[in-house]
């Protein structure tokens, strides 16, 4: 309910201001609540998007054929959401994608991405973000998300990598369960892995292990 109230009550915000002050506001000043409103509207939109493919996933029917993903226009596609706020805030964004192509299911994959950077962008004020993407052997890709934001402590940290590997239902320490539940699931469903720890001095990384499916897929 959160993921969903948070948006829809900044955007009857927001949408209340610019009614009440169009007006009176200075044209510039209307152009950036209406970029925000776009954007808000835009991650709402993904959020039903995710929602969406994870009830098809929530079956218990295997998944289908695997397509070959463009991983690094997958991982340029998950930052161009954000792009707004990380202006905003001012922040930096690196890759290194040296894994091209893998093969699975592509909007489980790009829901993972975009559910870890939205994570990552929410809670680094300042600095940078740091994606790399390689092949960890034929069989598996090892996606790895670095931020320098408020991180998490010891306590949080063993706990999320304990709910990311076990049935507990919701995490104690967050407010937005959804996105971590859809991180959760979908990793499962792709037989991939997941775990957090601190970076040094401040932030977190997320280390995501999928397989690549190259050996099923050799004459994809």
């Amino acid at each position: 309910i959160h993921d969903i109230k948070s948006p829809l009550h900044f955007l009857n915000t927001v949408s209340d201001h610019l009614t009440k002050n169009f007006a009176t506001n200075a044209p510039e000043k209307n152009n950036q609540i209406v970029r925000e409103i776009s954007a808000s509207l835009n991650r709402l939109y993904l959020f039903t998007q995710d929602f969406a493919i994870w009830l098809n996933a929530s079956a218990s029917a295997p998944l289908q054929g695997a397509t070959r993903v463009n991983l690094p226009q997958t991982v340029s596609e998950s930052i161009e959401v954000y792009n707004e706020i990380i202006t905003k805030k001012g922040l930096t964004i690196t890759t290194q994608t040296d894994t091209d192509f893998i093969y699975g299911d592509a909007p489980m994959i790009k829901s993972i991405l975009r559910n870890l950077i939205d994570n990552a962008v929410k809670n680094t004020a300042s600095g940078n973000i740091g994606i790399t993407a390689r092949n960890k052997s034929e069989e598996l890709c090892e996606i790895t998300i670095t931020d320098e934001g408020k991180g998490l402590t010891d306590e949080q940290l063993q706990e999320l990598n304990h709910y990311m590997h076990s049935d507990q239902e919701l995490l104690s320490f967050s407010s937005s369960q959804f996105g971590h539940k859809v991180i959760k699931d979908f990793i499962r469903k792709l037989s991939g892995n997941i775990h957090y720890c601190h970076n040094r001095p401040v932030g977190v990384i997320v280390t995501l292990t999928i397989p690549t499916g190259q050996k099923d897929n050799k004459m994809l």
